[in-house]
């Protein structure tokens, strides 16, 4: 979160959506984010960095994932996290 806020020449801002609004509020106030309560209904977004569990991975939509964004997922399952196979199969750079 600290290095995506400090890049330079960022367009767009940098959205945060954490299950628990508290915490998604207390990371955007530490670094300039923007809370976002739902994931539906975005579009446009360059690049996803997830820290959502494997079990958690239908928690983005596919509309998200057909703008073909940079994924980052953080949650590493041998054979590719489901995160990260949706995102693959949709022809995101990972």
């Amino acid at each position: 979160m600290y290095a995506l806020s400090k890049v330079k020449g960022i367009e767009k801002p940098v959205l945060i959506y954490n299950r628990t609004t508290s915490r998604a509020e207390a990371l955007a106030a530490e670094f300039g984010a923007q809370v976002v309560t739902s994931l539906e209904g975005l579009d446009k977004i360059g690049v996803i960095v997830s820290t959502i569990p494997p079990e958690g991975a239908a928690a983005v939509p596919d509309s998200l994932l057909v703008e073909r964004p940079i994924m980052l997922d953080a949650s590493y399952m041998p054979g590719g996290a489901p995160l990260s196979n949706r995102a693959k199969a949709h022809g995101c750079d990972l």
